[in-house]
């Protein structure tokens, strides 16, 4: 147990790795933890880990988790994203899609059947019934194709944070791009965004935090 009262998990067993990069709330009160080595599922008592070794998981190395509203798993791992339904996989790997990168940093959706996917170096897919779309430097506005993080805001607004170009906004068609030079924006290198209940956005930078009040708007 922690200091408060917490609980403390040590890497073995029964996480794969002690390096944690993301993690995600499902059904039912599980735990979806993206590791270094591996993902695991904790269920109440119960632990799951999947490595490339004991499933389709196209890398160890899982950087980033989204679970839908219809109960899936997609896995962004640094060679491929993947999909996980009870205990049916789909792979979207560089052996079954041509996506300009299979790097996978970032995951965000807003509908049923729409999955928005960050990539390193590749820029921004949406994926939407088994069709893609890629938004990139070099057929659209969007200031970089190194993102980080990504979240929309409830009027469907998207946010993207990128390595080293600020923030992006993509609404209703359009891109808008914040940075240090144009806006109250810390640092350039955005890594963390949060939506509020007031519909501001919360913007964690290397320089510090940052709110944009009433985002929306």
């Amino acid at each position: 147990m922690g200091r408060n009262g917490g609980c403390i998990i040590p890497a073995t067993p029964p996480l794969p790795h002690d390096k944690v990069l993301c993690l995600a709330a499902g059904e039912e009160g599980s735990l979806w933890i993206g590791t270094a080595g591996g993902l695991a599922r904790k269920q109440g008592e119960d632990w799951s880990v999947y490595t490339t070794e004991n499933s389709p998981l196209p890398s160890n190395e899982v950087k980033s988790l989204l679970v839908t509203s219809d109960g899936a798993v997609w896995v962004g791992t640094a060679k491929g994203l993947a999909r996980l339904d009870g205990e049916e996989w789909l792979l979207y790997t560089s052996q079954t899609v041509n996506w300009p990168s299979y790097d996978i940093q970032a995951l965000a959706s807003r509908k049923k059947g729409e999955i928005w996917i960050g990539t390193w170096g590749g820029g921004l897919i949406r994926l939407e019934e088994e069709t893609w779309k890629v938004y990139n430097t070099a057929n659209s506005a969007i200031p970089q194709d190194y993102i980080v993080t990504m979240t929309f805001g409830r009027d469907g607004t998207l946010w993207i944070g990128t390595r080293e170009k600020g923030l992006a906004r993509y609404k209703e068609g359009e891109w808008k791009a914040y940075k240090t030079t144009n806006s109250d924006l810390p640092d350039n290198h955005v890594h963390a965004l949060a939506v509020d209940s007031q519909e501001n956005l919360w913007i964690g930078t290397w320089k510090g935090v940052a709110c944009f009040l009433r985002a929306s708007q």
